[in-house]
């Protein structure tokens, strides 16, 4: 009865409790958070600790080898699991051991992801095999006032682009063409946190109000290097007329300057003599210098204008809740009495349906100003602040918070499995109700 009894003994598995730590974090990213006892574990392992739990992050064995070369990637993105087509240019020599700068080029109308692709690696020439690039099917056209899945499309696409591929967060690219140029204008702006730059081509932004919400949104882009080029021809109507607006060429220059006017400091925007909407193409001083570009991680300064909770990410604030409903998708019913400005007016009905999240770091004090917000999640990091130093949160002149903020293991897993930004790592999350006491991590 004992020998059977020690046999029996002999085949069970291993605590898991028991396994080394570098396994535990590699399994526990692998299911995207989802098992709870692999997150007990590591938060219990006698290894536990942020460094070691960082190291084993940044140092996990994620990716399957890649085949080289040009293919594509069925992804599914959003809520509703939407399947993309993906044409993937896939460096010849591609290797998990290290880390890839990756550019996402989204295409026009009329065009395909096999066209943008062309054009994108005849811009990198001999570097194409620096790079792996990705052109999504599909993405139609983005508008500021659709929904999440439509809206998010760009940072899913990121996410799920870095488990597929070992990506080199700090140089994410984002580009496109004439409609996919307006793309890349709207993904930046509600997704600036994800991108080293952006560089949309032959094309302004093109959003409700024309040029009505520009000095609210543009500002989103003040830690993003932003290359935009456009053809001086630009402006002609469908029947080859001038347009009486100056088209794209008069609205590019117009965003220029806007640029100027509300601080964004790192642009460079590029008029072609000679050029229409066919046929621009970045100078390649500047192409070069946009492409050297490596995002910002912890920057001290954050403005996010959005719509929704879901495109709220920024670096290290974001809203969780809305005050009210937001801008609504249908029809806009503005009522001007004779005496107001209608452009006034405008701005002032779509400014005050837009969420906004701004914050500042000096020292140890952090400054808040939101509009629209129920709830705000600061996300913080030692780079960013010193966490083992007392920490004021103010809003306007009101002393929010003033004391230490701790540290959680678990916030940190569980940022990391969700985003797999690897690069950006959260040491503690501030969870700031409106009316309400602050609370930290998952603690009420």
């Amino acid at each position: 009865m004992k020998l059977a009894i020690f046999a029996i003994a002999l085949s069970l598995p291993a605590p898991i409790e028991a396994a080394p730590l570098n396994d535990l974090v590699r399994d526990y990213l692998r299911s995207n958070g989802a098992d709870t006892k692999l997150e007990d574990a590591i938060i219990h392992h006698p290894e536990a600790s942020p460094k070691n739990i960082i190291r084993a992050i940044r140092t996990a064995q994620l990716w399957n080898e890649q085949q080289p070369g040009l293919h594509d990637l069925p992804i599914q993105l959003g809520a509703a699991q939407t399947t993309y087509r993906v044409h993937i240019s896939v460096p010849d020599n591609y290797s998990v051991d290290k880390r890839w700068p990756l550019v996402i080029a989204l295409h026009g109308s009329g065009s395909c992801p096999e066209d943008i692709m062309h054009y994108m690696r005849s811009l990198l020439g001999d570097c194409t095999n620096d790079y792996i690039i990705a052109a999504p099917e599909g993405f139609g056209s983005m508008h500021l006032r659709g929904d999440a899945d439509e809206t998010n499309r760009p940072r899913d696409l990121v996410v799920a682009l870095r488990h597929q591929f070992r990506l080199d967060d700090r140089r994410i690219f984002l580009m496109g063409y004439s409609l996919g140029g307006h793309n890349t204008w709207l993904g930046g702006i509600l997704h600036a946190d994800l991108f080293a730059g952006i560089m949309p081509l032959a094309t302004p932004l093109q959003i409700v109000g024309n040029d009505v919400l520009f000095e609210e949104l543009l500002p989103n882009l003040r830690n993003t290097s932003t290359l935009f080029v456009w053809g001086e021809n630009d402006n002609l109507n469908a029947e080859g007329r001038v347009r009486e607006d100056g088209g794209n060429t008069a609205w590019n220059r117009h965003m220029s300057k806007v640029m100027r006017d509300v601080g964004v400091r790192d642009f460079v925007s590029v008029e072609l003599p000679g050029v229409g909407h066919g046929g621009v193409v970045p100078p390649a001083g500047a192409l070069n210098e946009w492409l050297k570009q490596t995002r910002r991680r912890y920057p001290k300064e954050v403005h996010h204008v959005f719509r929704l909770p879901e495109n709220s990410n920024a670096y290290w604030i974001r809203a969780t809740e809305l005050q009210g409903e937001p801008l609504p998708d249908g029809e806009l019913k503005i009522h001007f009495k004779k005496d107001e400005d209608p452009r006034k007016k405008q701005r002032a009905y779509l400014t005050q349906r837009l969420g906004l999240v701004e914050a500042s770091i000096n020292g140890q004090t952090i400054r808040l100003r939101s509009r629209k917000t129920q709830t705000i999640e600061l996300l913080l990091h030692d780079k960013l602040i010193d966490l083992d130093k007392p920490v004021t949160i103010m809003r306007g002149s009101r002393v929010l918070y003033k004391g230490k903020i701790p540290r959680d293991l678990r916030v940190l897993l569980r940022e990391a499995a969700t985003t797999w930004d690897f690069d950006r790592l959260v040491s503690a999350r501030v969870i700031i109700p409106r009316g309400r006491r602050i609370y930290f991590n998952d603690d009420k």
